[in-house]
């Protein structure tokens, strides 16, 4: 008889030991990945240093970026502001200017978590342009240094494609967890 209690309060510890590092593993998550995130975050994390943008264009053999600048409009809302700084990335007025990606790309939607976390959605259009793993990785730092660089309170990035997560944008540079600019530095 003594045996099967001792026995069986060995398995009620250790299921509530087991139930408990569930729970806490629930939270982690949750707080990292499944927090509810607002379109164009709380007030106030998503105001730009400036309402002049920056933008940054790394190419693929020089560690500089080259710079260049534009006046953000004014009043608009966090999403707004991030398609019209895609959208300035993503045109070419000269034949001698740095573009980041063609025009045809679309950024869906945008979130922006109060711990940080950027979450762009783009267009499938992405997955397309880009042969090599300095390109797609040029890419991907230009967008983060850019809006790491305006939006100070802007930490780090997930990127999804459609809506749906992807394990990268053409297969070279892992895009699955949430990066930083330092993550993407070669």
């Amino acid at each position: 008889m003594a045996w099967s209690l001792r026995g069986r309060r060995a398995s009620l510890i250790f299921i509530a030991a087991i139930l408990l590092v569930m729970a806490v593993l629930g939270v982690i998550v949750y707080y990292f990945f499944w927090q509810p995130a607002s379109p164009g975050g709380a007030s106030g994390i998503a105001d730009p240093k400036s309402q002049t943008i920056t933008l940054f264009f790394f190419q693929a053999a020089e560690e500089k970026p080259l710079v260049k600048s534009f006046l953000l409009p004014e009043h608009l809302p966090f999403p707004e502001q991030i398609r019209c700084i895609i959208e300035k990335m993503t045109e070419k007025t000269l034949a001698s200017e740095p573009t980041l990606w063609p025009a045809a790309l679309r950024l869906r939607n945008v979130f922006l978590r109060k711990n940080g976390l950027l979450i762009l959605d783009l267009d499938l259009g992405v997955t397309y342009n880009h042969a090599t793993a300095a390109g797609e990785l040029r890419v991907l730092r230009s967008l983060v240094a850019t809006l790491t660089s305006n939006y100070p309170n802007v930490k780090r990035f997930k990127f999804l494609v459609n809506g749906l997560e992807q394990d990268t944008l053409s297969g070279h540079v892992n895009i699955f967890w949430p990066l930083s600019e330092k993550d993407l530095r070669p």
